[in-house]
């Protein structure tokens, strides 16, 4: 970036991130490239030299030219991408310049962009015509991105962590999508509403994520098989300032990690 700045130019920005928030993993639901981009954007923020200009991605999947090396970022939401927005929106209103009054908006077609290839310098032969679906075995990749779109959140009554008794069900149905995974590691994620402080959400969330980790390590699930985290009120899935919206952040979220 000093760089870029000796160079003349006002500002800095950039495509995308394709490893952003997704630790490695081929796979990843969006909302780890949400929070995946925030933490990009605050270290670009913190360089200062030039302004940086965050670039608001709406998710991406690039198999037609990856294959079977593609990135997916699955589960895209309109409250995931109101959420990248509203990280983009605070990250601009604490800074200065351009930045303060600039974002990109990537551009997204019906596969989602993030990748292409370049025109090939000679003849090409085409290239042969994939497999039916009912043809086509599961990959890993594909068997881990059904399991995680068959995950649901957990709920909690306001300044609780006790497991509900729809909590319960939830979680049982949970255990049964994971044993099916041989050998799967998962995060559970504790979340909040924005109400309390953040260190007093901090410790809620992790009471939360416990709780939901305990309760599946009662059904059968093993307690090395389950790493928890908390993000109090940081990760809101609804920016809403009512009860409804409140009710959706309480939560516990269960994110496969892999193998």
């Amino acid at each position: 970036m000093p760089l870029v700045a000796e160079d003349g130019y006002d500002a800095v920005s950039a495509y995308t991130y394709p490893d952003a928030g997704a630790r490695g993993q081929l796979w990843a639901p969006y909302g780890e490239m949400v929070t995946g981009f925030q933490d990009l954007w605050r270290q670009f923020r913190a360089a200062r030299r030039p302004p940086y200009i965050p670039v608001v991605v709406p998710g991406w999947d690039n198999r037609p030219w990856a294959g079977d090396r593609a990135l997916v970022r699955y589960d895209p939401t309109p409250a995931g991408f109101r959420a990248m927005c509203r990280n983009a929106k605070r990250l601009l209103d604490g800074s200065k310049g351009i930045e303060s009054r600039m974002v990109f908006v990537e551009a997204w077609n019906e596969w989602g962009e993030g990748a292409y290839t370049e025109p090939a310098s000679g003849p090409v032969e085409a290239a042969p015509a994939p497999a039916p679906i009912s043809e086509r075995q599961p990959s890993g990749a594909d068997l881990l991105a059904q399991a995680q779109s068959a995950l649901k959140d957990v709920f909690f009554d306001y300044d609780k962590y006790n497991i509900r008794p729809d909590a319960r069900e939830t979680l049982k149905a949970n255990y049964q999508v994971l044993k099916g995974v041989a050998d799967v590691q998962v995060q559970i994620e504790g979340h909040c509403d924005d109400r309390g402080t953040v260190e007093y959400n901090l410790a809620l969330g992790q009471r939360r994520a416990d709780s939901a980790k305990e309760y599946l390590v009662s059904l059968g699930m093993g307690a090395g098989q389950i790493s928890t985290i908390s993000y109090g009120e940081e990760r809101p899935v609804d920016p809403g300032q009512d009860e409804a919206a409140w009710a959706k952040n309480r939560r516990a979220h269960i994110v496969i990690q892999g193998l």
